[in-house]
């Protein structure tokens, strides 16, 4: 990783965290240099990278063509090679046709119900952030809905024939944060009623909520996060393990920093991150991101948050997020997750309150079956990201 600018600020601490990350590397950081770089570089980036030859390019590097296509000159370019990523960029405005008519559906169901719903991930990206929607690609959308609206959302979506991708207990939901959906023409959504996985527990999002603005999706009117809410939903869904490495959190943040960055609220996100205590996982990533991509981000916000950030259990969260699931990983991971719920008061705290969080968590009636269960839901999830799952 390239050395940090020479500021005081840049701490040893945001250095090291930004070590602890397992980012974009290979062909992938050489299309984000490309897809974000200044023309010149980003051209001599491209050269080196597998887009030059776009039809060896697969999953995440695929996904970041249409941005490198972009960022090169377009239509307007005299590349061939960068030309030839023209119908990449295409492709990518079509789906997002099919996005925004399935998107319309579900906000235009769940509002006749009276639910209110707040976009999150690549829809309000795509909307709010990008020079073109069609820049960023997505597979599905993510509509989050309060708590206690679960239920009748899921009724509202079934009555127009979307259904569950599985079907939790009571126990599970009640620390799920979201469920897939498929709905009749074969698109699919995810329903939230927390935003990220790391913090399912009443009054997690309120931050969120309470500083959302308007979004319009074709016809209809919905929520989507301020630019301090996106950025870290964006960085903490981003880092997490996928059996291909992730690259579009980072293009979506550096994107957001450059639109957004000189009015971003850094006092309220700082808070936000220590709140839900991601302020280790926020340091690292906008360290990183700074250093590699020269995202606008002030030397004293990263100081602040690796300062802020240093509690063991953070780091160790961020260990078991990015490494390919075991039942160690899956511990870590369930540990702080539950640690979040009694901090808040909803779990009992020590380790009869993570027993009891597990149980519920896994599906499991005795605290006998822990372990098989938590092999199997590693094997399980293990197998779903290497098919690309996200």
């Amino acid at each position: 990783m390239p050395e940090m600018p020479g500021n005081a600020a840049y701490t040893a601490a945001a250095r090291r965290a930004a070590g602890r990350l397992r980012a974009p590397a290979g062909d992938l950081l050489l299309l984000l240099h490309a897809a974000l770089d200044a023309p010149a570089e980003a051209a001599a980036r491209f050269a080196r990278s597998c887009a030059a030859h776009s039809s060896r390019c697969t999953g995440e590097e695929a996904r970041l063509l249409p941005l490198v296509w972009w960022n090169l000159g377009g239509a307007a370019a005299s590349d061939p090679a960068v030309r030839a990523l023209g119908p990449a960029y295409h492709e990518s405005w079509s789906r997002f046709q099919g996005q925004v008519a399935a998107a319309e559906r579900v906000l235009a169901a769940l509002h006749a119900g009276g639910v209110r719903t707040l976009l999150l991930k690549g829809l309000p990206l795509a909307l709010t952030v990008y020079a073109r929607p069609a820049l960023r690609a997505m597979a599905d959308i993510d509509v989050l809905v309060a708590p206690e609206d679960r239920d009748a959302a899921a009724a509202l979506l079934g009555r127009i024939g979307y259904r569950a991708l599985r079907h939790p207990g009571a126990g599970e939901l009640a620390v799920m944060h979201s469920v897939g959906l498929v709905g009749p023409d074969g698109s699919t959504a995810d329903l939230h009623w927390y935003a990220l996985q790391e913090c399912c527990h009443p009054g997690a999002d309120a931050t969120l909520w309470e500083h959302a603005v308007p979004c319009g999706v074709g016809g209809v009117e919905a929520l989507a996060p301020s630019p301090e809410g996106l950025l870290l939903t964006a960085l903490a869904h981003g880092v997490r393990w996928n059996g291909e490495p992730p690259a579009r959190w980072a293009a979506d943040a550096v994107t957001l920093l450059r639109r957004h960055g000189s009015a971003l609220d850094w006092d309220r996100l700082c808070a936000d991150a220590q709140r839900r205590r991601l302020a280790y996982l926020l340091a690292a990533t906008l360290a990183w991101l700074t250093a590699e991509l020269a995202a606008p981000v002030p030397g004293e916000v990263l100081g602040a948050l690796a300062a802020a950030g240093v509690a063991r259990s953070e780091r160790a969260e961020l260990w078991a997020r990015q490494g390919r699931p075991t039942l160690a990983r899956g511990v870590v991971i369930r540990w702080c997750a539950h640690a979040r719920r009694a901090a808040a008061g909803v779990d009992e705290r020590g380790v009869r309150g993570l027993l009891r969080y597990l149980r519920a968590a896994w599906g499991v009636e005795r605290g006998a079956a822990l372990p098989l269960a938590a092999l199997r839901r590693g094997a399980d999830k293990l197998q779903w990201r290497s098919q690309g799952g996200s």
